[in-house]
């Protein structure tokens, strides 16, 4: 009976999205407020978080309607839900205090949405990222004072181990393949207007270690920016063949901001026979690039999600030849605007999940929700 719910559930949010509709979820949400968006076989879950006045966070779950909130002591960003063990789920958050520095989170829930664990500190972070692993834990990556390192947590969502990765980091994403082996790619500074990008890799048994250490990094490319240009974002993903990093370069001056895409890929065990992506199809705008996890059994190129200027939402295959399946649909009506980052989460039923925030001319946030058919190239990976 859940799974012929959420079968339902799945095949009206298509329908509602192909006609250009969305599902509105929840009203007079902080138009500043984070979003994170967990899609398990059974469950679609949601959570946002609240305003400087009121910074709570909220849980929804979407097949019950059911919602929870639970309080914390500072305002949160960048939430991310993650699946735990036995149906559980972590939330991660970055959380700052009055007068104090960020630190990275994480509460535990139960299958039934009830808190299994407080929120419990992981450690100070100005910037994070975080994975699924297959054993049901979480593995974070986590950036202070231009520090990397590694937080393992374990099937209850609890931190017990941290690998120190780099000294001089700005921005980190991370992949997992189907061998369950860790990809890493980090920006460095170098000399002025340079920057390195650079990548590692393991198996996850190498966490468990008592005293791990790291390989020695290799080194995929150099950017050079200009003045008054900064990266802001670098994501990472992996099919049964190649690893893709994707990074966006924005430029700021008198006339407003631009923004350029650009990225590589190479074979999962070759990272010096990397080549440019073919970005190509993509909008010249695109914006918040999102590559979101995918289990490895189910297979499949990964997803890229972005949103341009006028409120569209942008999504599509990502192989080595470059993106295919390429959909747009308007995320926000007319006199709305999109308000941060659209969250993005890929089902076993392979369907991609989008939420968003739609904000209107009175600064008056919505929650939006929207399921599609997840993109798949004609062509096969390689």
């Amino acid at each position: 009976m859940r799974l012929a719910a959420l079968c339902a559930l799945l095949l009206a949010g298509c329908a509602s999205a192909e006609s250009g509709g969305a599902q509105r979820l929840a009203d007079q949400v902080a138009a500043q407020s984070g979003i994170a968006l967990l899609a398990t076989s059974q469950e679609v879950w949601l959570a946002w978080s609240g305003d400087l006045i009121a910074p709570d966070l909220h849980l929804k779950r979407l097949r019950t309607g059911q919602t929870w909130r639970f309080p914390i002591s500072g305002a949160p960003s960048d939430l991310r839900l993650l699946p735990l063990a036995e149906r559980r789920l972590a939330l991660l958050w970055l959380e700052r205090s009055a007068g104090g520095a960020p630190s990275l989170q994480v509460a535990v829930f139960e299958a039934d949405g009830n808190l299994r664990r407080a929120p419990f500190e992981i450690g100070a972070a100005q910037r994070y990222t975080a994975l699924p692993t297959p054993i049901g834990g979480v593995v974070a990556l986590s950036l202070h004072e231009g520090a990397l390192a590694i937080h393992v947590l374990d099937r209850l969502g609890r931190p017990y181990g941290k690998l120190a990765m780099a000294e001089r980091a700005h921005r980190a994403a991370a992949a997992l393949d189907g061998r369950d082996r860790l990809h890493l790619l980090w920006l460095s500074p170098a000399d002025g207007a340079l920057w390195q990008l650079l990548y590692a890799s393991f198996d996850l048994a190498l966490l468990d270690q008592s005293a791990p250490r790291p390989p020695a990094p290799t080194l995929l490319a150099v950017l050079r920016l200009a003045e008054g240009e900064y990266v802001e974002s670098l994501g990472a993903a992996a099919d049964s063949e190649r690893l893709y990093a994707l990074w966006n370069v924005v430029s700021v001056s008198a006339r407003g901001e631009s923004a350029r895409l650009a990225g590589l890929s190479f074979p999962l065990e070759a990272p010096l026979e990397s080549r440019a992506l073919d970005l190509s199809a993509l909008p010249a705008d695109l914006r918040a690039i999102n590559l979101p996890f995918a289990d490895a059994a189910q297979g499949g190129a990964p997803t890229l999600v972005g949103s341009r200027a006028g409120g569209r939402i942008v999504f599509g295959a990502l192989t080595g030849q470059g993106v295919f399946r390429l959909r747009e649909f308007e995320g926000a009506a007319r006199g709305e605007i999109l308000s941060g980052d659209v969250a993005a989460a890929l089902s076993a039923n392979n369907a991609l999940h989008l939420a968003w925030l739609a904000q209107d001319s009175q600064g008056r946030a919505g929650l939006r929700y929207a399921v599609f058919p997840r993109p798949q190239p004609a062509v096969a990976p390689r």
